[in-house]
């Protein structure tokens, strides 16, 4: 069981090996990634990252406490604010079982447009969607958000 002083030591953690893990670089950081839904829009959670000399690892599994509700066809629509990345792998788990079972669903996509729409096949529920984006010159970084596929 995960109490809050398990979840303070672990964000304690991840922030010391955040500000120690500084190798040089312009120390920026990666790009927010948005969810749309609706005309809303949801910003989704940065994870790990390597980015301008900077590497930096999140919080695993992470922690999802509100789940956005996606439109009737369960379409997942993305997108990255600047620089847009190379390529993007995304899976979908069941929160229920996360982190334990594999990923219901799974895309990789190349040739980025600049909105990203995906729409699973998966049962009506709580997911845990993970995104995993790259950039040329070695950066990558990792999202995450709670939907509500309906």
């Amino acid at each position: 069981m995960i109490t809050n002083r398990k979840i303070f030591l672990i964000m304690l953690i991840t922030a010391i090996m955040s500000l120690t893990a500084c190798t040089g670089g312009n120390g920026s950081a990666p790009p927010d990634l948005t969810l749309s839904v609706g005309g809303e829009t949801y910003t989704a959670t940065q994870s790990s990252y390597c980015w301008g000399g900077l590497c930096a690892d999140g919080i695993y599994p992470p922690v999802i406490e509100t789940f956005v509700p996606l439109a009737g066809d369960g379409q997942i629509t993305l997108t990255f604010d600047n620089p847009e990345p190379d390529n993007v792998f995304m899976g979908l788990d069941l929160y229920s079982t996360f982190p334990d079972a594999e990923s219901v669903a799974t895309t990789r996509l190349d040739n980025l447009p600049d909105i990203i729409m995906w729409t699973p096949t998966v049962p009506a529920g709580d997911y845990i969607l993970s995104i995993s984006a790259k950039w040329d010159k070695g950066q990558d970084a990792a999202y995450h958000i709670g939907v509500t596929i309906p």
